[in-house]
């Protein structure tokens, strides 16, 4: 991505016209710049309402009372004055949005992050674009301005940049100049060199028992001639009574049904997806074992829960002890459950996000350096633009791209987030999307990923200098970043809520 410039606003009337009567619910983390903007927001008619941007799950209770008192609100912003630390604002998010979002209320981000560290701004981000795509009726804007500047104008500035659901969807100030982060195709070198790491490379991945981060450990294993510790929830068990061998999810089903029926055992409906999808794990854990066996490619599993940061500290220095170093990361564990953000429940959202950054945030903490030379963060397209279902989702893969980026100016070795798009289905799995899902990407303009093509990119990206945070996959990704732009669809879906990258 590239900061670009962009169009000034005409702003003024026509933002204060809509603000005029309005009443907004402002989440703010300093009382100062909270004030300036209140006072703004007054100026052009409207009716401020101040909330402290760490209020949580209290966002609840306190926009119910708004309600009742005020009507509304008809916007609401979040504003994170310092950026250099959690201000909470992401649940506060999480369930004042899901409070008014009958309301539909316009909604604005307003931060000053400057150049510095994005990790605690970055999930903002991400949940708004994925948000959007729900609300397609709504305006969204999020403002980051100069940390040089004054609070005052900054304030003035917010008005004049409304109505939000115009021109850029984020608009960042710097130096008086108004610009936009844009995406910007990189081709890398036809030979981008050697591999990545010394050879008899130890490789940690987590998550590495299935799908693209296995087939990434293990390609980049064999080129270095490596070998590979795999940390995930669940590891390879024996075969489940016959039922694992083969056959489609239709003809597996039909097997258990007759099973169950043997057995004088009486399921729901529930219960037999649960074991089908049991099934279909263990599938792809034993089809990773046999891969890696056949490679040659030593493979050690080892069951954690990659979001407990003891439990992952403990499997990192049990590697460590036992080869004597670790050399290579690749950070792939994560888990999807998609549902519009009225659907979700606390826990699914803290299931989600924790997967990914609490793994993250556990590997800067226990992650031994001394002999590290690669740290890959398996990111999503999500990150960048969104996707419908996937608020948590998008949110944690867009912490994942900061703190990428924070690693690669001090941990001295490659480090680098992989925002990949799409990928194909394989056997025995549907892939990251469904097959309606996947007719509405193409309609987009957003190509799937192949596997080998994918593992290719990944083996180039990973052996070249380049950028700490890199959106890999085809599609007409600038369309998506426009505010008013019909992509902003990046609503895959009438009643579809997701299976996105």
């Amino acid at each position: 991505m590239e900061l670009r410039d962009a169009e000034s606003r005409a702003g003024g009337e026509e933002g204060r016209a809509r603000l005029r009567g309005r009443v907004v619910a402002l989440f703010a983390d300093d009382p100062g710049p909270a004030s300036a903007l209140a006072e703004a927001l007054e100026s052009a008619g409207a009716q401020p309402h101040l909330m402290p941007l760490d209020a949580g799950e209290s966002a609840v209770r306190m926009l119910g009372h708004l309600s009742r008192e005020a009507g509304g609100p008809g916007a609401v912003i979040f504003l994170q004055a310092d950026a250099g630390r959690d201000g909470g604002g992401l649940k506060t998010m999480f369930h004042g949005l899901k409070a008014v979002a009958a309301a539909r209320p316009d909604v604005v981000l307003v931060t000053r992050q400057g150049s510095g560290p994005e990790r605690h701004t970055a999930p903002l981000r991400g949940f708004l674009r994925a948000l959007r795509g729900e609300w397609l009726d709504c305006g969204f804007r999020m403002l980051d301005f100069d940390p040089a500047g004054d609070w005052a104008g900054d304030a003035r500035r917010v008005v004049e940049e409304w109505p939000p659901g115009e021109d850029w969807l984020e608009v960042v100030f710097r130096g008086g100049r108004r610009g936009t982060w844009r995406p910007v195709a990189s081709v890398l070198p036809p030979d981008p060199g050697p591999a990545p790491l010394r050879e008899g490379a130890v490789i940690v991945a987590t998550g590495g028992l299935r799908g693209i981060t296995a087939q990434a450990a293990l390609g980049l294993a064999r080129a270095c001639g490596g070998r590979v510790h795999a940390l995930g929830r669940t590891l390879p068990e024996d075969g489940m009574e016959g039922l694992d061998g083969g056959g489609d999810i239709q003809e597996l089903r039909r097997r258990l049904l007759e099973q169950n029926r043997l057995l004088g055992r009486n399921e729901t409906p529930a219960s037999l997806e649960r074991q089908i999808a049991g099934i279909l794990k263990q599938r792809a854990l034993r089809r990773t074992v046999r891969a890696y066996a056949a490679a040659g490619v030593p493979l050690a599993c080892h069951q954690a829960d990659v979001s407990d940061a003891g439990a992952l500290g403990r499997a990192l220095r049990r590697i460590g002890d036992e080869e004597g170093r670790i050399d290579a990361v690749l950070h792939g564990a994560g888990v999807i459950e998609d549902r519009l953000l009225v659907q979700k429940t606390e826990e699914s959202f803290d299931r989600v996000y924790r997967t990914k950054v609490a793994a993250a945030l556990a590997l800067e903490q226990h992650l031994p350096r001394q002999h590290l030379q690669l740290v890959a963060l398996f990111s999503s397209v999500s990150a960048y633009v969104g996707n419908r279902g996937q608020t948590d989702y998008a949110a944690a893969n867009a912490a994942l791209n900061a703190l990428a980026a924070e690693w690669a100016s001090s941990w001295g070795c490659r480090v680098v987030a992989l925002a990949w798009g799409g990928w194909e289905p394989e056997e025995d799995a549907p892939g990251m999307v469904s097959s309606a899902v996947e007719e509405r990407l193409k309609r987009l303009g957003v190509e799937l990923i192949g596997r080998e093509v994918g593992m290719r990119a990944f083996l180039d990206e990973v052996a070249s200098p380049g950028p700490a945070h890199v959106l890999l996959g085809g599609g007409r990704w600038e369309e998506f970043l426009r505010a008013g732009s019909p992509a902003r669809a990046v609503s895959l879906a009438g009643s579809e809520t997701g299976g996105g990258a």
